[in-house]
């Protein structure tokens, strides 16, 4: 079952929409949506993490995920969502992450509170 998290930023008061991250009971072997970066068009998207490379779909740039290192400014002490795939995981936690509107490591990510299948 999927879940879903929020993005903001404290220093410039950027709020993403929800977020869905993960899969589905039926397409879990196929997708693991998780939060990326697309430094083309400067903006937080959500990406399968199955694709290879992951691309955002708008620019066709390659999206990093926000599990690489080179967005995490500092990892916190809680996990605000994890998802198993593909002998991988992908962890999202409640330190702070670069924002895509003021290029500072204060963006935060929450549980947003709705799980979806």
């Amino acid at each position: 079952m999927g879940s879903s998290v929020i993005a903001t930023c404290s220093a410039c008061g950027y709020q993403s929409e929800p977020l869905m991250i993960g899969g589905g009971m039926a397409d879990f072997h196929a997708l693991c949506a998780f939060p990326a970066y697309c430094a083309k068009g400067n903006h937080l998207l959500t990406i399968n993490l199955f694709d290879d490379p992951c691309r955002c779909r708008t620019h066709r740039a390659v999206a990093l995920p926000y599990n690489d290192p080179a967005l995490v400014g500092e990892a916190g002490r809680n996990i605000v969502v994890s998802w198993n795939f593909d002998n991988r995981t992908a962890i999202l936690t409640d330190g702070r992450y670069f924002c895509p509107a003021c290029h500072q490591n204060t963006l935060s990510f929450a549980d947003y509170g709705l799980m979806w299948d």
